[in-house]
């Protein structure tokens, strides 16, 4: 799959929690986003049932998460 389409996946998961991010936009850091944890944890469910993966523990850190792109990569590499 490629980048592309896996951050539109991103962007309309996103979309269904409510929070709207504008598929033109470069990139966007998730973290300014002020996602709750209870949104955080179903955001990333949500991801590794779409892509049916699993994040490692080690994976989800703050560099990762503060850039849509830099997200959209992690996921890339763990399909």
């Amino acid at each position: 799959m490629s980048e592309d389409k896996v951050k539109t996946a991103v962007i309309e998961e996103l979309d269904n929690l409510g929070i709207i991010v504008d598929e033109k936009t470069e990139d966007v850091g998730l973290l300014s986003m002020e996602i709750d944890s209870i949104t955080f944890i179903s955001f990333i469910i949500a991801i590794e049932d779409r892509f049916a993966i699993q994040f490692p523990d080690d994976a989800l850190n703050i560099e990762v998460l503060n850039s849509l792109n830099g997200f959209t990569s992690l996921i890339c590499e763990l399909l």
